[in-house]
């Protein structure tokens, strides 16, 4: 039994709804207003925020709110819930970032963030650091694990084929923040100046 006076206050509906939400954030980083299936937990979220937070914190789980992208996220003090990518799941996660910063440049806020399979893999050739495309069974895989985080939602067309085409929700800029994106450019830029050394010297 939770010991909180706001708690206690809550209906028995509310009380179901604050166990379904303290369990999403167990188990889910981010809840956004944009998804259809979070909207009643962001709702609740907004209405009962103290009380979700303080029960979390005791947790180890810090709750954050950003306001203006519509979109709760939690941080675990531990690192047990950690994903750990893979190289090609780190190369996805890093373009989705890319397309995302560079359509939120020309797109009104309150505008969804779309991007095709088509972008994705154009700039996965252009990254230049694999030889070879991923299978579509492991573009799928990636795609579909990024789903189940929140970071995008597919939309129409074949989850792996060229037509396909995704939401990009801004969860995708908290995993990867503007510093991170800033470095990981520069490193980009770096390997292909050295690619261009070794070219000169052929």
């Amino acid at each position: 039994m939770i010991e909180n006076t706001s708690y206690d206050l809550l209906t028995e509906k509310d009380k179901e709804k604050f166990t379904k939400i303290v369990q999403h954030f167990l188990y889910r980083p981010f809840l956004l207003k944009e998804r259809e299936e979070d909207k009643l937990l962001y709702r609740f979220c907004e209405l009962h925020y103290d009380l979700i937070a303080t029960h979390l914190e005791i947790s180890g789980i810090k709750l954050h709110h950003a306001k203006y992208q519509y979109m709760y996220y939690v941080e675990h003090a531990s690192a047990r819930n950690r994903y750990n990518l893979t190289l090609n799941e780190s190369l996805f996660l890093f373009i989705l970032r890319l397309l995302y910063e560079e359509a939120l440049n020309v797109a009104s806020i309150s505008k969804e963030i779309i991007v095709s399979n088509k972008q994705v893999l154009e700039k996965y050739n252009a990254l230049q650091i694999k030889k070879r495309q991923p299978s579509q069974d492991e573009h799928t895989r990636i795609l579909r694990l990024f789903e189940r985080y929140a970071l995008i939602e597919h939309k129409e067309g074949s989850i792996a084929n060229e037509d396909g085409l995704f939401v990009v929700y801004p969860s995708i800029a908290v995993v990867i923040n503007p510093e991170k994106l800033s470095y990981i450019n520069q490193w980009l830029e770096e390997k292909g100046e050295e690619q261009d050394e070794v070219s000169e010297e052929i």
